[in-house]
């Protein structure tokens, strides 16, 4: 399992449980952070250039991920 997979099965979980609102939004923007971080790494790793979609993508998760910080 890719690490957003596993972060966005925690923000599930917590929200079941009905976790406070600021633990939900740190889970998050740790989901969101985590997906530009996998991003990143494929591209970074040689996949074909990001298309100008993909480049918008990336700069909404690096706004909505904040100053989460997770790796890929």
């Amino acid at each position: 399992m890719d690490r957003p997979t596993v972060i966005r099965g925690r923000l599930a979980y917590a929200a079941r449980r009905g976790d406070p609102p600021e633990v939900l939004e740190q889970l998050r923007r740790e989901y969101y952070a985590a997906r530009a971080a996998v991003y990143l790494r494929d591209w970074l790793a040689g996949d074909p250039a990001p298309t100008p979609a993909q480049r918008r993508e990336l700069a909404d998760l690096l706004v909505k991920g904040g100053d989460a910080h997770v790796s890929a």
